[in-house]
């Protein structure tokens, strides 16, 4: 019975964490249909919360990223981004495990957190697209003031090559802040 017990906790933890990822950033990504992926019309500001549609793309080794939407939040910042391999070989890189944000003006970091956000990265093969949000949190309950947010750098690791295992640089971005 206690078997029995100890399951059902288990599979609710499971499907809470199901629950826990964010589903209202855009990633730039299309749909099949070739509509831009829009999860939530409304670009404004919610209660708590600041948006900004960034559509930058950075390319480091045959490797394009692009990042598409931030959202900062009291507890966390989520990052709409895509990958794209442009390359004849297969590139590794782990935005979620190595990725981190650095807001100079709050001398705060946050660093990705792997349970909350999309899986994205790894061994990318040569002409694969992927997409998703990487969430950023606070440690130590920390809040982040979504109006003191004006700027951060954004860094998503090391781009290796996938059959020499040589680096082939950095991602890294500096994203201004709207105040929409």
């Amino acid at each position: 019975m206690k078997k029995i017990g100890f399951m059902a906790i288990i599979c609710l933890f499971a499907f809470a964490l199901v629950g826990c990822g964010p589903d209202d950033v855009s990633t730039g990504a299309e749909d099949a249909s070739g509509n831009e992926e829009n999860k939530q019309n409304d670009q404004g500001k919610n209660d708590g919360e600041k948006r900004t549609t960034v559509n930058e793309t950075k390319d480091v080794g045959g490797l394009k990223v692009t990042v598409a939407e931030v959202v900062v939040r009291e507890d966390k910042i989520d990052v709409g981004i895509n990958l794209e391999n442009t390359a004849s070989h297969p590139i590794t890189i782990y935005p979620d495990m190595d990725g981190k944000i650095v807001i100079p003006d709050m001398q705060m970091q946050l660093t990705a957190n792997m349970f909350m956000g999309d899986s994205v990265g790894g061994d990318v093969s040569a002409g694969v697209k992927q997409d998703g949000v990487l969430s950023f949190t606070t440690d130590n309950n920390k809040k982040l003031t979504t109006d003191e947010v004006k700027s951060f750098n954004l860094e998503l690791g090391e781009v290796v090559h996938g059959e020499t295992y040589s680096t082939l640089g950095k991602i890294q971005f500096e994203i201004a802040m709207d105040g929409e």
